[in-house]
């Protein structure tokens, strides 16, 4: 007897029978433990599973495979579902299959060859994050007032010019106002960003940032710098 065996349409209490069959027997093997990590995997299992199983058609005629010729993609499209429906004829291709156009252009000859597959689901990848948040706390160089701490959201390949414009809008820097951009490791400034077009994604996202409000003219001033050190006891 087959593991799907089914016939017509499946409903609930048959999908329930059929993932309890599943946790009762083969589910213990530690091959298919692993192969069902994620719930796509389990799915296309089970449409797999109940591929054949559901087919009505028992003796499978063969078809021959056409060109389009020049037709329409509609028309040509209509003729590959029928070949294909005529081998297949089941619920799970009504419910869940679809075709997809692919052309083929000879780099010796030019000739063109429209195909249309079908397929019953199709894979993708989850796109990736393409922004960091980046906290940057700024201290008023005068000692004017309290720092304040900001969380810029950044593009992951932008660079420092980027992340010192959009600070100086969040912090609403005046004209005659500039930024010195440190980078934090350890509780302590590990060095000072003085490249304004390195990448912010060379630096670890563990890091932070600190930023000192100064007037342009700061390279006048002068810059006392005092590092704190925990006592080991």
């Amino acid at each position: 007897m087959p593991l799907f065996s089914y016939p017509g349409l499946i409903g609930y209490d048959h999908l329930q029978e059929l993932v309890a069959l599943m946790n009762g027997s083969i589910w213990k093997t530690s091959k298919v433990q692993l192969l069902f990590e994620i719930d796509v995997e389990l799915l296309a299992f089970l449409l797999d599973g109940l591929h054949e199983d559901l087919n009505r058609i028992k003796l499978k005629p063969y078809i021959e495979l056409k060109d389009a010729n020049g037709r329409s993609d509609e028309e040509f499209a209509n003729e590959c579902w029928e070949n294909h429906k005529a081998r297949n004829d089941y619920i799970i291709v009504d419910v869940c299959e679809g075709q997809y156009k692919s052309t083929l252009i000879c780099p010796d000859c030019s000739k063109v060859s429209v195909t249309f597959d079908p397929f019953m689901y199709m894979s993708f990848p989850l796109p990736s994050t393409v922004t960091r948040e980046i906290s940057v706390t700024v201290f008023y160089g005068n000692d004017t007032a309290l720092p304040i701490p900001f969380t810029i959201t950044m593009l992951k390949d932008s660079s420092c010019k980027g992340l010192l414009e959009a600070l100086s809008s969040e912090c609403y820097l005046r004209s005659d106002g500039t930024l010195c951009l440190a980078e934090v490791y350890a509780h302590s400034i590990y060095r000072y960003l003085e490249n304004p077009s390195e990448e912010l994604f060379k630096i670890k996202n563990a890091n932070y940032f600190i930023a000192y409000r100064l007037s342009k003219n700061h390279e006048v001033s002068t810059k006392l710098e005092l590092v704190h050190h925990s006592k080991d006891k």
